[in-house]
């Protein structure tokens, strides 16, 4: 095997690597919100793009009033996993919720939980602090994302 070959068969396995560990949050981040009672606190914006040209795009996006996850490509075709919590939830309710959220992300990408180490797909270069803005937004600007509500599930059990 050349090394071009090799070289591109270590870049797919990563990208599949951070592809999975980006689902599984994201299904993490779904049993999280399903929860809440309250359901306009269940209601998500989703957003599933297939790759255009040669500029960054973003692949998957989830934007609650209380979370943000997204899983971004480059201009080079690096993934990166960005995310992002309400920074004033009603501490009573929701405090435990984001802070889960967070703790999933790093322990489902820390190198001992995937096949490959994708530690540094996580950026933090823009975090989003205000998530029901971001959320209210796209409510009122965007035609790509849908809406849609979770299910109520009241046995919550994190995967």
């Amino acid at each position: 095997m050349n090394y071009k070959t090799k070289m591109n068969k270590m870049i797919h396995s990563r990208s599949e690597c951070i592809k999975q560990a980006y689902e599984a949050i994201y299904k993490s981040a779904i049993s999280l919100l399903s929860s809440i009672e309250d359901e306009n606190m269940r209601a998500v914006y989703v957003l599933e793009t297939n790759p255009e040209g040669d500029e960054g795009y973003t692949l998957h996006e989830l934007i609650s009033p209380l979370l943000y996850l997204s899983l971004i490509c480059n201009i080079a075709g690096d993934y990166s996993i960005h995310f992002g919590v309400e920074e004033r939830p009603d501490p009573e309710r929701y405090q435990f919720l984001t802070s889960e959220f967070i703790r999933l992300i790093y322990k489902l990408t820390m190198k001992e939980s995937t096949a490959v180490n994708i530690e540094d797909v996580v950026h933090t270069d823009w975090f989003v602090r205000d998530c029901s803005a971001l959320f209210e937004c796209t409510a009122r600007t965007s035609s790509k994302h849908t809406l849609s509500v979770i299910q109520f599930k009241n046995d919550f059990r994190l995967n």
